[in-house]
């Protein structure tokens, strides 16, 4: 990860998906994955607590990632 673009908020949990500090807190993410990506209000972002471990949290956080108005929720799979 060459930019601060790409790095991780260093809230977030090691594993394949991220926040970065593009993330304003919108919050579109806790639609799709609420039991994967919480909320801080004292600082007004998301990160990712936990990694996802079925396929259906997979497909949640995926769609997350995708539906992210801000290209703050990274995929590290996706990275190159």
């Amino acid at each position: 990860m060459r930019n601060n673009q790409l790095q991780p908020l260093p809230f977030n949990i090691e594993g394949r998906f991220f926040t970065t500090a593009n993330c304003d807190g919108c919050s579109q993410c806790l639609s799709y994955a609420s039991d994967l990506i919480t909320f801080d209000e004292s600082d007004v972002f998301s990160y990712v607590y936990k990694q996802p471990h079925s396929n259906d949290e997979l497909q949640r956080i995926l769609k997350a990632h995708t539906l992210c108005p801000h290209n703050a929720l990274k995929d590290a799979a996706k990275i190159q």
